[in-house]
């Protein structure tokens, strides 16, 4: 078993997302039913955008109590895609993701706020380039009527670059990244076999 798939594992079984009860519902979302992207700002250019093709998210909801909402994200760095082959090795490379030293990624959710109707705002921590710093999300989601059923999930947020060390082209490129996860998630705990042999 892989450092990801033994992570996700262990985050599930000490309870990093929740424990499912009669009323929390838990379901999966990963890079073959949803997207992981990432835009950055770039001067006089059109900006750069990219994502990951293998992650995992596993999210709790209660319909009764939103505000118990968790989620754990892990994402396999090696798995960094972008239409502009101009930057796909800068962006992999020392200056940026340094997907050889650190190979993963992951977020855990600390804190959940109800913004509105099937709207939250979770508040949690992002570790990247092994530093850990503190993010926040904004979650949209529809929870199925029945138990099979899928929920469709949506989040974005920002993080600044030069908090996880990477500083590189600061004349050029912005401090700013802005990210996006959507898709469709299935329901499910723990996570199956099928989800976990799909990384890496």
């Amino acid at each position: 078993m892989t450092r990801l798939k033994t992570l996700l594992v262990g985050l599930l079984g000490c309870g990093a997302v929740g424990v499912a009860d009669a009323h929390s519902r838990v379901f999966i979302l990963d890079g073959n039913s949803g997207t992981l992207n990432f835009s950055c700002d770039v001067i006089g250019l059109m900006p750069v955008e990219g994502g990951f093709t293998r992650f995992i998210a596993v999210i709790t909801i209660d319909e009764d109590a939103p505000w118990e909402a968790r989620a754990v994200v892990k994402v396999d760095a090696r798995s960094l895609m972008t239409d502009d082959g101009a930057w796909i090795d800068d962006l992999k490379g020392p200056d940026f993701f340094n997907v050889a030293a650190y190979p993963e990624f992951d977020f855990t959710s600390r804190t959940t706020t109800v913004e509105g109707p099937g709207r939250l705002r979770i508040d949690g921590a992002l570790t990247l380039r092994g530093e850990t710093r503190p993010i926040s999300l904004r979650v949209r989601y529809k929870t199925p009527d029945t138990p099979s059923g899928t929920a469709a999930i949506s989040a974005d947020g920002e993080l600044d670059r030069t908090e996880f060390g990477m500083d590189a082209y600061d004349m050029v490129v912005s401090d700013d990244v802005e990210i996006e996860v959507s898709g469709t998630a299935r329901p499910g705990y723990p996570p199956p076999a099928a989800v976990l042999s799909a990384l890496p």
